[in-house]
């Protein structure tokens, strides 16, 4: 088995699934290869955090960085502008059903 090779299985979510929905995309991976991951991805975390590297906006992936910490930049962003008498436009993408989308040539062949 290789490092990389990774099994797809769906688990249904309900008793008797009906439609992709309702099964939910579970990875199977060698041990190997998530302690190798977790190792590669601890150190180009620290590697990026004391270099900097991370944009200020960003609130993903940040030690102590909260989601309510991302609301709370739009809100007084929005307040901010509007009161000024700007125009505000925001476009919130909802990524809830990603793994639902994904089309066969995207697939992994176990």
């Amino acid at each position: 088995m290789a490092i990389k090779t990774s099994n797809v299985i769906s688990l249904a979510k309900i008793k008797q699934p009906l439609s992709p929905s309702d099964t939910r995309p579970i990875i199977i991976q060698a041990v190997l290869a998530k302690f190798f991951e977790k190792i590669g991805h601890k150190q180009l975390k620290t590697f990026l955090e004391q270099n900097r590297l991370f944009y200020n906006l960003q609130f993903c992936f940040k030690k102590k960085i909260l989601t309510v910490d991302a609301l709370l930049t739009i809100t007084a962003f929005l307040y901010r502008n509007l009161n000024n008498d700007n125009i505000c436009l925001l476009v919130a993408l909802d990524l809830e059903k990603a793994f639902d989308k994904l089309t066969k040539a995207y697939s992994v062949k176990s």
